[in-house]
């Protein structure tokens, strides 16, 4: 099932708790949503030693860790040797890990109680937006797209 944004917009009528806001803005809250709906998610990892088995991570803050590069904002890709490399300074909080995910395009996908609607989000034409596409928002071209459900 599909539904333009619009759509959903304009005939939802959504009260949120600030609890529920707060569960829903949480990256581990969200993994779980999708993996109970079936959707498939990169392998994840929260903690302050993570595993040395990939060759590339997106590295993400948890809540205002501070990574380097784009200062802790944004997701950044990591080597494996640059997790190896940097072990002791990254271990003094926690990080928020996930496998790497070679992507065509970033998809958000927005879910109500009735409908479900979803935005390709096409990052991936622009080297400063590969990694995370809130990097430079304005220069993505974003369409509606459909979902496998």
């Amino acid at each position: 099932m599909r539904a333009p944004l619009n759509y959903i917009f304009e005939r939802s009528r959504v009260f949120y708790s600030i609890q529920s806001i707060a569960r829903n803005r949480y990256k581990l809250h969200q993994l779980w949503a999708a993996k109970r709906i079936g959707l498939k998610i990169p392998r994840t990892f929260l903690g302050n030693k993570p595993p040395n088995r990939l060759d590339k991570y997106a590295i993400k803050p948890v809540s205002g860790v501070i990574f380097p590069g784009q200062g802790g904002m944004f997701t950044e890709v990591i080597s494996a040797r640059y997790l190896s490399e940097h072990q002791d300074q990254l271990s003094v909080a926690p990080m928020f890990i996930q496998e790497y995910v070679e992507k065509d395009y970033e998809l958000r996908v927005l879910a109500t109680r009735d409908d479900v609607a979803s935005l390709a989000i096409h990052s991936q034409a622009h080297e400063l937006n590969r990694a995370d596409w809130r990097v430079s928002q304005h220069i993505n071209v974003y369409e509606p797209a459909d979902i496998k459900e």
